[in-house]
């Protein structure tokens, strides 16, 4: 229970920081990283910290990551992105 307060200050904290106005022709992207070795709450935090400190983070208006439901392991992050052309939105998921 802890680690799920302190998991949700952190996202809270960076999604403050993120300007959310976008600009008038900005394109927006939605993906979804399916991640089949994430096993624990560590990796969660792992690849949420990854993510935030990427070379193109600036472009990531938000993100999240989980671990799936189930017996096995795997887990998923989801971000969206702004950017002024579709080629940033690929380096962005390049980058990533």
């Amino acid at each position: 229970e802890l680690v799920f307060v302190f998991n949700s200050l952190e996202r809270n904290q960076w999604k403050k920081q993120k300007n959310t106005s976008l600009p008038k022709n900005a394109v927006t992207a939605k993906i979804q990283l399916a991640i089949p070795t994430m096993g624990c709450i560590a990796c969660v935090n792992k690849i949420d910290t990854s993510i935030r400190q990427c070379e193109s983070a600036a472009s990531i208006t938000q993100e999240k990551s989980w671990l799936t439901e189930g017996s096995g392991k795997g887990g998923m992050a989801e971000l969206k992105i702004s950017a002024q052309s579709t080629e940033d939105i690929d380096k962005v998921i390049q980058d990533v």
